[in-house]
């Protein structure tokens, strides 16, 4: 039987590695495997470390041997030498540095700094801002949804067929449309002269004012209240 400070759970002669607690193998001592160390260990950047587990000097924080695409500072995302371009912040493709694909520059993209850039993903001036060669369904200013040359009148807000604006569809206008009596307006639906309410080319029969349940003009002798047929 052993005894408690030479047993193999305190690290005596013959002690398992795993059960020492002062030299144990998860604190450093010989024998110990790396992936457990503390102090020197693998985890902690100690010699034979894995160096994707090293915290300070490790790949992930650009150490020597650190994968390009893991380094904080220097790395590939922050456009380290040898970072892919589509990845640097500063100078980096997305904001116009050497080497950017023209579809991402915000600033000096596109026509201003490479010739026939993709106009379709172009910030400033691209095809959806309304620059050059834009496609007119969306350019926001002047495009066709907001109402600028070539533009849809179906998609125009101001001057859209909606509201009335110059080849809109008449029925589809609030103001003058053809519900209010506007020009085009289908005198059945207009409300301020429309055949309801007595206007020019009103069927006589639904007149409310001269119509013929009143005795206006051109009213059926039979419904005159006050000269008609009834009560002369």
């Amino acid at each position: 039987m052993q005894t408690p400070n030479s047993m193999g759970r305190y690290g005596g002669s013959g002690a398992n590695e795993c059960e020492k607690p002062i030299s144990m193998r998860r604190s450093g001592g010989t024998g110990v495997n790396e992936c457990e160390k503390a102090n020197s260990m693998r985890r902690y950047g100690g010699s034979g470390a894995n160096e994707c587990e090293k915290p300070n000097s490790m790949r992930r924080y650009g150490g020597s041997g650190v994968n390009e695409c893991e380094k904080a500072n220097s790395m590939r995302r922050y456009g380290g030498s040898g970072a892919n371009e589509c990845e640097k912040p500063n100078s980096m493709r997305r904001c116009g540095g050497s080497g950017v694909n023209e579809c991402e520059k915000p600033n000096s993209m596109g026509p201003h700094t490479a010739p026939a850039p993709n106009e379709r993903e172009k910030p400033n001036s691209m095809r959806r801002w309304g620059g050059s060669g834009a496609n007119e369904c969306e350019k926001p200013n002047s495009m066709r949804r907001w109402g600028g040359s070539g533009a849809n009148e179906c998609e125009k807000p101001n001057s859209m067929r909606r509201y009335g604006g110059s080849g809109a569809n008449e029925c589809e206008k609030p103001i003058s449309m053809r519900r209010s009596g506007g020009t085009g307006a289908n005198e059945c639906e207009k409300a301020n002269s429309m055949r309801r309410y007595g206007g020019s080319g009103v069927n006589e029969c639904e007149k409310p004012n001269p119509m013929s349940h009143c005795g206006g003009s051109g009213a059926n002798e039979c419904e005159k209240p006050n000269s008609m047929r009834r009560g002369r």
